[in-house]
Parts: structure tokens; C-alpha cells; sequence
């Protein structure tokens, strides 16, 4: 695999695994103490590395090591996230630590003082971000919840971006992740560790990330990734962390956006 100068010098001839978990255009690789991205450069890529670099002392987050753009890829070389990934049998086997840790999850994004955050997470933002996908055949409707085209669900990718731009929620402006889904957020020794994938973090609305968690708890509870079923998990338990009432239908506005990417 080719590097840029300055990122081989300091992976050298160390070894390494291809991380394959998740479901970006990314290709991601493991050394025992770094962990390299390699990506086709985008706006995402470009928003990643703005905020962690806001965010170093404001979140739990790797430390960046290297960068480089070569060619239209972007490389980023960052240090490695202790602990396992919050989706690791250990704490699939306890739904109500679990549950625990993500609701803590919220509450440390929520905390942040997002006055002089570098980028948008807006509904606003990302509908252009979705047209753009859309307008160059980057939509994958195989990848979508299995009711949301067709016979029960919308007719193509344009109708369901239609029905978004009209549908537009009054936003509750927090930092949000983006994509706060179960193996971006990583637990140690029963404690939240550190959030990982940063692309979509910007200022925005706070159902975003709950809508996107909402979902990533009940696919993993139901055995959606890897086949196995674990019991004890109900969506209830986290809005009593929380100590809110959900909001279905922003839920379901932000889920909905998220098919677009």
C-alpha cells in the first residue's frame, strides 16, 4: 500500500490490520498504538480533521500524529482508542450499563460549548450534503432500512429528499456527533473511553445523534450485525437516563436523513 513520506516514517515497517467494522467508504488500518484512515478526499474528510482539532482537551478523542493529501486521498494517522468498542459482547450482555455509558455519551457532547465550533452539523448543511450525494449517484438504497422505498416507503432517493426539505424540524443546537452509533463510541473497563469517527461532528441538533443511537442500540440488541440476539434492552431505557421524553418525529425526520448517506 502507498503512503505519503511523512505518514510511512512513522508507521515504518510496523504491522497492522484492516478494520473492516462499519459501513464508510473509508479504509481504516490498526497498528498496535496508531490507527490510519485512508479516505477519498471530501468535505467529511476535511471536517474531520477541523474538529479534532477543536475538540483536543474538550472530548475524549484520539490524538492526531500525521496528515497528509496526496493525489485526492486524504491520510490520517491518529492514536489509538483504549478499551473496545461499546457494541463488544461484554457490554451487549449488560444493556443497562450499556445504556449507562451511551446516555453519559450524549451528556459529555451536550457539554461542550459549541460558540466558536468550526463546523455544521445543521439539518440545513446536511440536506446539501445529501443533494450533492444524490445528484452524483452516491445514494446506495440496498444499505437503507428495507421500509423506507418502495411499496411502503418513498418512491426514490429525490421524493424522500423532497419530503426532508419541507419537513425541516426547529433545531435544539448542541455539538453533535453525527453518526453516534455503537462502535464509534469506545468503553474501558465500564466507562466511556473515547468517540471515534468524527466526519459529521458539528454544531447541530441534538435528535440527530439520539435518532442515529436509537437506532444503532435496537439493530445490535436485535442481531442485525453478526446474528445474535440479546435480550434485556428496551428504547425506554435510555430516555429515563436522560431524563427526556422522546420526540418521535425528529427522530424520524433524522433517521430519514441519514438514509441519504
Amino acid at each position: 500500500m502507498y503512503l505519503p513520506h511523512n505518514i510511512a516514517e512513522l508507521v515504518g515497517g510496523l504491522s497492522f490490520d484492516e478494520n473492516t467494522v462499519g459501513m464508510s467508504d473509508s479504509r481504516v488500518f490498526t497498528f498496535p498504538d496508531m490507527v490510519l484512515k485512508v479516505e477519498k478526499h471530501s468535505s467529511e474528510s476535511e471536517q474531520v480533521h477541523k474538529m479534532m482539532k477543536w475538540l483536543q482537551g474538550k472530548l475524549p478523542i484520539p490524538r492526531i500524529l500525521g496528515t497528509a493529501s496526496e493525489n485526492g486521498t486524504d491520510y490520517l494517522l491518529m492514536s489509538k482508542a483504549e478499551g473496545q468498542m461499546s457494541c463488544a459482547e461484554e457490554y451487549m450482555l449488560r444493556p443497562q450499563l450499556l445504556t449507562d455509558i451511551m446516555a453519559e455519551a450524549l451528556r459529555l457532547l451536550w457539554s461542550v460549548d459549541i460558540s466558536d465550533c468550526p463546523c455544521s452539523n445543521s439539518a440545513q448543511r446536511r440536506l446539501q450534503l445529501a443533494e450533492y450525494r444524490m445528484e452524483n449517484g452516491l445514494v446506495d438504497t440496498e444499505e437503507c432500512d428495507p421500509d423506507t422505498f418502495g411499496k411502503n416507503g418513498f418512491r426514490d432517493p429525490r421524493q424522500l429528499l423532497e419530503w426532508l426539505k419541507e419537513n425541516i424540524p426547529e433545531e435544539e443546537s448542541v455539538l453533535s456527533h453525527g453518526d453516534l452509533c455503537l462502535p464509534n463510541v469506545f468503553v474501558k473497563d465500564g466507562k466511556l473511553s473515547c468517540f471515534i469517527d468524527l466526519g459529521r461532528c458539528g454544531v447541530g441538533d441534538k435528535w440527530n445523534d439520539i435518532a442515529i443511537l436509537c437506532r444503532s442500540l435496537g439493530s445490535n440488541f436485535r442481531g442485525e450485525y453478526g446474528g445474535k440476539v440479546y435480550n434485556g434492552y428496551s428504547e425506554d431505557m435510555l430516555f429515563e437516563r436522560l431524563g427526556i421524553a422522546p420526540d418521535r418525529k425528529k427522530m424520524e425526520f433524522f433517521r430519514l436523513l441519514d438514509e441519504l448517506f
